[in-house]
């Protein structure tokens, strides 16, 4: 094909906003429809969302980019006169689906030289088409025939101007997607004056040209799209919905690189899978036979316990990163972060490093003080110190070595509950310490019993527990003296990168748990838009952390699917309605500049809407509180399994808060949940109690529903949820995971009424009565719905009987999702998973569903 037309005169379509406009190609419209099919620049059949999907993976550091701004402010907004923004001209939104054609292969070549990840470009007309001028005043691609039509039909507007977009590694790509060589796609902006709009978006209809959210806008530009439906007579500002920022491509750049680094971590079973050193590593007294990458993960843990081989690491790390050599490497330093996904069986490892170790942590209780840099005084422990989420891990530990341990190998102190050791004394002479963060936290601030205790060895279970550095149980795990500590997760990184770096000052892993030191040397690196961006940390982690990923599992890959679903009448009235309250109320804290909180009442806003999405207008009138503080359950009673649970452990982590961490609920103003009887079993019953129809379950009694009754209004999320439930193969099994507690007592109606036996576990069910649940579950072929707060659900359970997973709503810390998956896919799974995803369309949902990125706030 020939795409190297003569030189001609040229013509901007606009430089400033003051001068030029989209120029009339002069018949070029009839000229390029007439020309000869070979010469004329065709899309390729590729699919438009395959395009921009492999645009995600690219950079944006080009500074005529601006971020978008996802502010609370932009959503419903009018448009408005004054600030800051540039009033005289706005963005009506992008054709999508536009591709060009390189002039030459030298000109793609040169322009692939610059070292932006994206060009910009102005828009000419050239030999009566259109093509892309280069910063060099040369017409480097010409544009296709659809994107000319629609470019012609807004010569006559004077104020509007078109703006290209190119990704700079396209123009080298041999091939693109059932398209010819030298072709490749590019988005192109359309700014003009807010006059115009209507007419514009009416003309591009015509030519069926469809403006789409733009990937960027220009500095100083809001963007309102004249083709989108708007309720009443004016656009409103659609910037929230800009696709891509420059923050969120660096973003997206940066979390790539992490990935990609932490997937280059399975050096310990790629070294010694082979060798007589890991498989001599199984101890005599664990019964279970360890897995080949269980017993790499415990040479692993040897590894980075043994004095001379960790100083030698450290000082290895030192020296690549360029950190000045010391002769005082800290002793306690030792140990490290176990990584492995969900499922890979961290808790058989770290037990097995246990047992092997007892004859030094022996040797460690009895020797004097010589070489440990003791951060306390106190007594010294051959115990090993593990922290666990809740009782219920608590006792997954417990079980774990009753079952996998040689009786009598381990002596075994639960330290939790009102009845706990008061003094270090009693604790001391034990081989493992079970405890919870919470019990940790609480004890941090009066006895202090396990702070004065000298541990041979601590492990934080989910340590990513830790990641926020002002909480309770960060301050408690930090202040824990030990020789070797360890942190199991299989999110060590879960929002941002700063989540690394307190467990890196848990582990007090010099020089990198200063905070400066982990900026200069691990968080600079990787903002800069280099190619060895990430050697630092790839260093850093291949020192002190082990990964392993699914593939160990040896089990059928999960399958995904996601369902849109979208509100109907009523439903969408009501988000709406709530919608414009929330925009009022934020509105009016921004302008009278208020002293109340602002992030709770954001917050506050967000979770009223993510609610309404599951609910719709079931028992509507209980749920639209519309104050402050978040929604209460339709009793008035808090709709978090979080604050609003009978867990001493979830209620210790909450001492002294102002605000619930999960929810958001101001904790002052609001009395704690009274304790109630459990949801998942009948009063007095060792097992669920069923109500009349043997098929029906006796629901909750603070549930919505009143028995015999059916719920009233309508949600077209929960009904599909149980459409998809009462189609689920004989003898399938199912977990149904949501955030609210009330969305589960409108689901224990739902499935009432269709004679669907279930069970369910929340922040209320009791230890006792969760395990008896757990077990009936398992073995009760009858019963097919487990129900269950996604909160309580996600950590320490083993779930293998399940084989379909539904997560009702989104959650915005994707870690959350995968960990409530991982109670099914993992060890001891048999058969295909189906993971099910709902997600309501045009609310939101959508915005959050992609906001699972790594927050850049860190670097």
């Amino acid at each position: 094909m020939d795409f190297n037309p003569p030189a001609c005169s040229q013509k901007r379509i606009r430089v400033t906003p003051d001068q030029g406009h989209i120029p009339s190609p002069h018949h070029a419209l009839a000229y390029v429809q007439t020309r000869p099919p070979v010469d004329v620049v065709s899309r390729p059949s590729s699919d438009t969302e395959a395009f921009w999907e492999e645009y995600q993976d690219a950079d944006m550091s080009d500074d005529s980019f601006q971020a978008a701004d996802p502010s609370p402010m932009d959503i419903g907004d009018e448009i408005v006169e004054g600030g800051e923004v540039n009033i005289q001209e706005i963005c009506y939104g992008a054709l999508c689906e536009a591709h060009a054609s390189l002039i030459s292969s030298t000109a793609g070549k040169l322009l692939a030289q610059d070292s932006r990840h994206f060009l910009q470009f102005h828009i000419i007309l050239h030999e009566d088409t259109f093509g892309l001028l280069s910063g060099k005043n040369e017409v480097v691609a010409v544009l296709d025939m659809d994107t000319c039509r629609a470019l012609q039909c807004l010569h006559d507007h004077q104020g509007v101007r078109a703006t290209a977009i190119v990704e700079t590694s396209r123009l080298m790509r041999k091939h693109v997607k059932g398209g010819s060589k030298g072709i490749f796609p590019l988005s192109i902006n359309i700014y003009g004056t807010q006059d115009e709009a209507n007419e514009v978006g009416d003309k591009l209809s015509e030519v069926a040209a469809f403006l789409q959210h733009p990937l960027f806008l220009e500095p100083g530009h809001n963007y309102f799209n004249p083709q989108y439906f708007h309720p009443g007579a004016k656009m409103k500002r659609m910037t929230y919905l800009v696709g891509l920022s420059e923050i969120e491509y660096r973003a997206k750049r940066i979390s790539d690189e992490v990935e990609r680094v932490f997937d280059s971590l399975d050096t310990m079973t790629r070294d010694y899978t082979d060798t007589d050193t890991v498989l001599d590593t199984q101890p005599n007294a664990i019964i279970t036979p360890l897995k080949s990458h269980q017993r790499a993960a415990l040479a692993f843990i040897q590894r980075r316990e043994n004095r001379d081989a960790c100083q030698s690491a450290n000082k290895c790390l030192r020296h690549s990163i360029g950190i000045s050599p010391k002769d005082d490497i800290p002793l306690y330093s030792m140990g490290g972060i176990l990584a492995d996904v969900m499922g890979l069986g961290k808790t058989l490892s770290m037990i097995s490093a246990i047992v092997s170790s007892l004859p030094q942590a022996t040797e460690f209780a009895t020797a004097e003080c010589q070489n440990f840099a003791s951060l306390v005084s106190g007594c010294r422990s051959r115990a090993t110190l593990v922290i666990v989420t809740s009782m219920q891990v608590l006792d997954v530990w417990n079980r774990e070595v009753s079952i996998r341990v040689q009786p009598g190998t381990l002596r075994i102190c639960i330290f939790h509950g009102p009845s706990r050791p008061k003094s270090p004394e009693v604790v001391i002479d034990h081989d493992l310490v079970l405890t919870t963060y919470a019990t940790l936290s609480a004890d941090s601030k009066v006895l202090k019993v396990l702070q004065e205790i000298e541990w041979y060895r601590v492990v934080l279970d989910e340590a990513h527990w830790i990641r926020n550095q002002t909480s309770n149980q960060f301050r408690a795990a930090v202040s824990l003296s030990a020789e070797r500590k360890w942190c199991l997760t299989g999110t060590p990184i879960q929002n941002r990168l700063n989540d690394l770096e307190s467990l890196l000052k848990f582990l007090h892993f010099e020089p990198f748990s200063c905070t400066s030191d982990f900026h200069r040397h691990i968080l600079e690196p990787l903002s800069k838009d280099t190619p060895n961006r990430a050697v630092n940390l790839r260093a850093l982690l291949h020192t002190i952390c082990l990964r392993r990923n699914e593939k160990y599992l040896n089990l059928p890959e999960p399958l995904y699917e996601e369902i849109s679903v979208e509100l109907e009448g009523e439903e969408r009235l009501a988000y709406n309605s709530i919608l414009k309250k929330c925009v009022r109320d934020i509105d009016e804290l921004v302008s009278t500049q208020a002293k109340e909180k602002k992030y709770p009442t954001l917050f506050a806003a967000i979770m009223k809407l993510r609610r309404l999405c599951n609910h719709g207008t079931l028992s509507f009138s209980a749920q639209i509180s519309l104050s402050a503080t978040l929604p209460s359950g339709a009793d008035g009673e808090p709709d978090c399994d979080l604050c609003g649970s009978n867990d001493e452990d979830k209620l210790g982590l909450l001492s002294k808060n102002e605000f619930c961490t999960d929810c958001g609920r101001s904790l002052s103003s609001t009395p704690r949940r009274p304790k109630s009887k459990s949801p998942g079993l009948g009063s007095g019953s060792s097992t669920p109690s069923w109500a009349g129809d043997s098929n029906v379950y006796q629901p909750s009694p603070r549930s919505f529903l009143i028995p015999g009754h059916a719920p009233q209004g309508s949600s077209t999320k929960l009904l599909a949820v149980v459409g998809n439930l009462v189609k689920s193969p004989p003898g399938a099994k199912s977990l149904v995971f949501s955030y609210w507690t009330s969305t589960l007592d409108l689901l224990e109606g739902l499935l009432q009424q269709r004679n669907i036996r279930f069970l369910r576990i929340d922040g209320r069910v009791t230890y006792n009565e969760r395990l008896r649940i757990l077990a009936l579950f398992s073995e009760n072929p009858d019963i097919a719905v487990l129900l269950m707060s996604i909160e309580t659900g996600s950590v320490g359970l083993n779930l293998t009987v399940a084989n379909y997973v539904h997560l009702v709503e989104p959650q915005w810390n994707p870690s959350v999702e995968e960990q409530a998956i991982a109670r099914a896919v993992r060890i001891g799974q048999t058969g295909p998973v189906t993971v099910t995803r709902y997600i309501v369309k045009r609310t939101v949902e959508e915005v959050g569903n992609d906001s699972t990125k790594f927050d850049e706030a860190g670097c």
